[in-house]
Parts: structure tokens; sequence; C-alpha cells
């Protein structure tokens, strides 16, 4: 999921995501995970209720983490 830039702010990210959730709980998926940048949006996604579950540190070229988030919907 990605937001432009000068639509952020506004909560439509977390409207997307929050719809995204809903739409696959109602097939039976209980939980969902995604991976991030270090830098992007980590903080986004733990206001939304997610954990991390994994960081591997140095793994883009200018030194940045990849983190590994998840959440249990039910």
């Amino acid at each position: 999921m990605f937001v432009e830039k000068e639509y952020r702010s506004q909560g439509l990210g977390a409207k997307l995501l929050l719809a995204l959730e809903k739409e696959i709980t109602l097939v039976g998926v209980n939980n969902i995970y995604t991976w991030s940048a270090g830098y992007e949006s980590p903080g986004f996604y733990k206001k939304q209720g997610y954990n991390y579950f994994a960081q591997m540190e140095n793994w883009y070229s200018d030194g940045s983490s990849r983190i590994g988030l998840r959440k249990t919907l039910s």
C-alpha cells in the first residue's frame, strides 16, 4: 500500500488499511503481515496495531533496515 506524499497525514492510509483488513477477515484471514523499510512507515503500522516480528539491519544499500510487521485480525 502506498499513499502519495501530498495526501499523507489525512487519515487516508489508515482508512485504506482498515478497509483491507475488514475485507480479508470476511474470507477467513486472521493474520496479516507486511514489510517496510526502517525509514518509511513502521510508525504508521505501529499506530494501526501492528508489531515487529523481524528486523534485518543494513538490508538496503543506504544502510537502512527492513522491518517485518504483523497483526492478528480476529
